[in-house]
C-alpha cells in the first residue's frame, strides 16, 4: 500500500502531514511538483525510509503528479495507492 503525496509550495506543512501517515502504509510518494519554495528540503530533512521524494522540473499540476506517484507505485510492485 502507497499514499502519494502531490506537493506544490508546502515547505510550512509537509512535514506534518507526513508523519501523521500511519505506520501500515509501505510506502509515501512525495511528488514535489517544481516547488519555488523549500518544500524539497523539508521532505529531504524527514528520516522515514518509507519516504521517497519524486521531483519534478516543471510544474505539471495534480494530475501529473498523481501520475508520476502512480507509476513510481507500479515500478515498486505496490498494489494500492492512494492519494
Amino acid at each position: 500500500i502507497a499514499v502519494i503525496v502531490p506537493a506544490y509550495c508546502e515547505g510550512r506543512r509537509i512535514q506534518r502531514v507526513l508523519s501523521a501517515i500511519p505506520a501500515w502504509v509501505e510506502a509515501i510518494l512525495v511528488v514535489d511538483d517544481a516547488s519555488t519554495d523549500d518544500t524539497a528540503a523539508c521532505v529531504a530533512e524527514l528520516t522515514d525510509p518509507r519516504i521517497v521524494l519524486l521531483r519534478h522540473a516543471r510544474n505539471r499540476g495534480v494530475g501529473g503528479a498523481m501520475k508520476t506517484g502512480l507509476a513510481e507505485a507500479a515500478r515498486r510492485g505496490l498494489r494500492i495507492a492512494a492519494k
